[in-house]
């Protein structure tokens, strides 16, 4: 991974004053970022969590991809977060490429666990 733990701690006050300009796709790249290394405060993941809620449905399977690894890092259960990435990832139109494949796969796991 690229960046140190500090790198991140400076970021974290930029992220926060900057998280409502994110596209969905950038704000699940950054989501990732931070909790791949489980960098960051508890606050700045609800905040986090608070902004993708509502955009949840607009994302594409990069973006979904994304959001189902920072889900998985966080050992996040919040149904309705799920719920809406279940329904996003149906109404698809397109077929999930390969190389996005893996989180669609393990979140199934990840889900029959928390949602039995």
């Amino acid at each position: 991974m690229v960046g140190q733990e500090k790198t991140f701690i400076n970021l974290e006050p930029l992220v926060k004053k900057l998280l409502p300009k994110f596209s969905p796709r950038d704000l699940t790249h950054v989501m990732y970022a931070f909790s791949v290394r489980a960098a960051g405060n508890p606050d700045l993941y609800t905040a986090f969590e608070n902004r993708i809620e509502p955009l949840v449905e607009h994302l594409d399977y990069p973006s979904l991809h994304n959001l189902i690894y920072y889900m998985m890092f966080r050992e996040n259960a919040n149904e309705k977060i799920w719920r809406k990435i279940v329904e996003t990832t149906i109404k698809q139109e397109t077929i999930l490429p390969l190389i996005y494949y893996k989180p669609f796969k393990a979140s199934k796991l990840f889900l029959s666990h928390h949602f039995p």
